[in-house]
C-alpha cells in the first residue's frame, strides 16, 4: 500500500512540473506569438500571368466616330411679312364695311298701280252693320245701305242724282256696293262730284232702329282711297254702321 502511494504522489508532481512548464511558455511568447509573424515565402510557377484588374480610362469628351455626321436640328426662318407667290396671284383684301350710323330704310319700287281719278266712273262702297246688344256688336246679316251720288254736266250747267243698293251683308256683317256710271248717266258728259253711304234696311224685326254712328243716317262721305280691281273700280270704306233693338228686350234673330 505504502508502494501505491509513493506511485500516486510521483504522478502529481509530474503534472505539477508540465503546468508550470506550460505557463511560462506562455509568459515568454513561444507557440502563437511566434507563428502570426510568419510569412511563407513567394514563389511564382512557371507559365502563370498575372490578373490585372482592368481600369478603362472614361472619356470627358464624347468621342466622335469616323464617318458620322451630326445632325443639325432645323431651324427655318419665319418671314417677318407675308411673301408673295410668283405668278397671276390677286392679295385678298379684308372687308370693312362701314355701318350707317342711322337705320338705313330699304327702298321698294312700288306697283304700278293707276292713281285714282278725282271724279272716277266706277264705284265701290265697303263697310260693316252691326247691331248693338247692350255691349255687344251682333252682325247683322242681311242688312242693306244705300249709296247717293252727285253729278254735274262738264260745261258746268245742270246737275243730277242717282242711287243704287248694296248687295246684303254677309253672316260677317260685310256689306259690298258697286255700280258703273255709264249704267246711271245717259251719256259721258256728267262727272261724279259727291258720294255718301246710308243706311238702307234691317232684316231682324227686333233690331231694325238704324243710328247714325259714322254717318249711318245723315250719310257717310265717300273718299275713294284705292282700285278695287282691274276694272277700273275705285273703293271707298264707309262704317261699321249700327242698328238697335229700340227697346229693353233682345234681338231674336243672329243667335
Amino acid at each position: 500500500m505504502e508502494a501505491n502511494t509513493a506511485w500516486f504522489g510521483s504522478i502529481l508532481l509530474l503534472l505539477l512540473v508540465f503546468a508550470m512548464l506550460a505557463s511560462a511558455s506562455a509568459d515568454s511568447g513561444y507557440g502563437k506569438s511566434q507563428l502570426e509573424g510568419y510569412a511563407p515565402p513567394k514563389t511564382t510557377p512557371k507559365g502563370y500571368v498575372a490578373y490585372e484588374k482592368p481600369n478603362p480610362k472614361v472619356p470627358t469628351k464624347p468621342v466622335t466616330p469616323k464617318g458620322y455626321v451630326a445632325y443639325e436640328k432645323p431651324n427655318p426662318k419665319v418671314p417677318t411679312k407675308p411673301v408673295t407667290p410668283k405668278g397671276e396671284y390677286v392679295s385678298y383684301k379684308k372687308t370693312d364695311p362701314k355701318l350707317p350710323s342711322k337705320p338705313v330704310t330699304p327702298t321698294h319700287e312700288k306697283p304700278l298701280v293707276p292713281e285714282v281719278p278725282k271724279h272716277p266712273k266706277n264705284i265701290a262702297v265697303q263697310g260693316l252693320i252691326y247691331c248693338i246688344n247692350g255691349s255687344k256688336l251682333i252682325p247683322l246679316k242681311g242688312a242693306t245701305t244705300k249709296v247717293t251720288c252727285l253729278a254735274v254736266r262738264k260745261n258746268g250747267y245742270g246737275s243730277t242724282s242717282f242711287s243704287f243698293l248694296s248687295c246684303p251683308a254677309d253672316e260677317k256683317g260685310y256689306f259690298l256696293a258697286k255700280i258703273q256710271s255709264s249704267k246711271a248717266l245717259k251719256d259721258d258728259a256728267w262727272e261724279i262730284t259727291e258720294c255718301k253711304a246710308f243706311l238702307e234696311k234691317s232684316p231682324w224685326a227686333s233690331c231694325k232702329v238704324p243710328e247714325d254712328t259714322n254717318g249711318g243716317l245723315t250719310g257717310a262721305r265717300l273718299t275713294f282711297s284705292r282700285h278695287l280691281n282691274r276694272d277700273g273700280y275705285c273703293l271707298s270704306s264707309v262704317g261699321p254702321f249700327i242698328y238697335n233693338p229700340g227697346h229693353a228686350s233682345s234681338p231674336s234673330e243672329g243667335y
